[in-house]
């Protein structure tokens, strides 16, 4: 009986202990799956933390052990730290490497230069190969500018008498500063730089001399550095902060083990004490005291078998609370990442949206159609479907600003934009070029088709009125068409574009002209 009864109490006593293993490895599971996620926050941002983050991946498919888990979580927080440090410099210098040199003489030569240097640039870039690269014309550009040197520094005293004539226009001033004032239109500003940069807005409105201006200018510079220093500061915090919580993480890995070990070493005693007791009745059973003596060891040991399984049941409990406490602690964290690394990346974009779009109508800006070009010009070598760029600008706009005011051309321009939008397909690319000028990439669009729609275009704008005030204003724009052909580089089909431009210009206005290559 007695004998019966200890087989059962043991067995209840093992199906216990078993009972506790699938909670640990729950327990396991769970933190594992918070680490994974975690891990996936990282991604994106290097190629040696990604390449930490995928390894540790595997690692957790696979079931590697909590230590080895451990040592993956220290190599992803080292690497995550390395590239927290790394001269971002070297990534532009990676990205200049491989720029076209006519994108880089397209913004030479759109600069506010000197008529000799212009045309220099221009003939130089004529003389390029199409796959020449940025960094393969520095060289050059310094042997194109250098012989200018000398004939500046020879007229620097009459050209210093005329920047610095006390006699200036206070609207010329204010039309130097607004450009710059723009700039900040494309950006998020803190509340203390917002309140400066209003205070630099009303200053703009009174300035007289030009001293005045140069002081405004170094105030802009200021707070554009304010601006950039921010920006970094902003993002260096997050990262700062993931790799705090990746320390967190560790930390967390390194105390769970500590967990596991403890309830195994519960267990451990926990088993030794029925080993003991078992022990002592199998002593009482060969003992020649009898039955009297075995009773009272029987009862003992079961007494001491009870408060073990209380004792085992209360530290085990206790250890596996813990490591759920800090298995939650760690899923609130890894939630506080989530929300701020997707507020981080809202803000990202919001920034990358701003440096890409001209901030009066809203279409993209120059260096929009710069990125857009690139990626139509590779596709169309690629697959030689059709491709024409449209060069367009609205006509007598100068007159618009002289006579009704520059908020009446602001309103011109941005309704002319969005008569421009309006007018093409989803496929279809139109941007701000500069100025009064817009351009237009119409992919898979062969010279014909391009021409028909851009006429349906230019009829809608002249149909339009503007209103400004009291003011009615009636707008015409010209096109200038071209498509890419055999040979063709960026700057060879925008030539014939803007070719184009100028002869429905002189013949009219209010045209849309086409230049073939075997037109020039």
């Amino acid at each position: 009986m007695t004998n019966k009864k200890d087989s059962s109490f043991l067995g209840s006593l093992l199906g216990r202990k078993k009972q506790q293993e699938p909670e640990t490895k729950s327990a396991n599971n769970e933190l594992f799956a918070c680490l994974h996620s975690l891990s996936t926050i990282g991604e994106g941002r290097d190629k040696k933390v990604d390449r930490e983050i995928q390894t540790f991946k595997k690692m957790v498919k696979i079931g590697t052990s909590a230590s080895d888990i451990q040592n993956q979580v220290t190599a992803i927080t080292k690497a995550l730290t390395n590239s927290i440090s790394e001269d971002r410099s070297l990534l532009l210098v990676e990205q200049f490497k491989n720029m076209p040199a006519v994108i880089l003489l397209d913004e030479f030569i759109a600069q506010p230069i000197s008529n000799e240097i212009k045309i220099r640039l221009v003939n130089y870039k004529r003389s390029l190969l199409k796959d020449t690269l940025a960094t393969d014309t520095i060289s050059d550009l310094i042997d194109l500018i250098e012989p200018l040197d000398q004939q500046s520094k020879t007229e620097s005293t009459s050209l210093n008498d005329k920047i610095f004539d006390p006699k200036v226009d206070a609207t010329k001033l204010n039309e130097i500063a607004k450009p710059l004032l723009d700039l900040f239109s494309q950006i998020e500003l803190t509340p203390t730089q917002t309140e400066e940069l209003q205070s630099m807005k009303n200053r703009s409105q009174s300035m007289s001399e030009l001293e005045e201006l140069c002081t405004f200018i170094d105030d802009v510079c200021h707070l554009i550095l304010s601006f950039i220093a921010t920006s970094a500061g902003r993002f260096e915090s997050f990262l700062t902060q993931l790799k705090q919580r990746l320390d967190t993480v560790n930390t967390c890995i390194t105390q769970n083990n500590d967990t596991n070990q403890a309830i195994a070493q519960c267990s451990k005693t926990f088993s030794h004490c029925v080993s003991t007791q078992i022990g002592n009745i199998q002593e009482s059973l060969s003992s020649p005291s009898g039955l009297s003596s075995l009773e009272k060891v029987v009862t003992s040991s079961l007494e001491n078998i009870v408060d073990g399984i209380g004792r085992f049941d209360t530290e085990r409990k206790a250890l596996e609370d813990e490591s759920t406490n800090r298995i939650q602690a760690l899923q609130e964290e890894l939630q506080k990442t989530q929300t701020e690394t997707e507020l981080l990346k809202e803000n990202l974009q919001q920034q990358q949206d701003r440096a890409l779009t001209d901030p009066l109508t809203k279409l993209p800006n120059r260096h929009a159609y710069n990125e857009r070009l690139h990626l139509e010009y590779n596709r169309w070598r690629r697959y030689q479907k059709p491709l024409s760029l449209v060069m367009g600008d609205i006509d007598f706009f100068k007159k618009i600003n002289d006579t009704h005011g520059h908020l009446a051309g602001d309103t011109a321009l941005r309704e002319t934009a969005q008569i421009l939008l309006q007018g093409i397909r989803s496929t279809d690319f139109v941007a701000r070029f500069g100025g009064e000028e817009f351009v237009m990439l119409l992919p898979e669009t062969k010279i014909k088709d391009a021409t028909k729609a851009i006429n349906q275009i230019r009829k809608n704008v002249q149909a339009h009125t503007v209103k400004e005030g009291s003011a009615s204003i009636t707008l015409t724009i010209s096109f200038g068409v071209a498509t890419f052909e055999k040979g063709d580089t960026f700057s060879s089909v925008l030539a014939r574009a803007d070719k184009a431009l100028y002869r429905a210009k002189d013949k009219g206005r209010n045209q849309v002209c086409v230049q073939m290559k075997q037109d020039n």
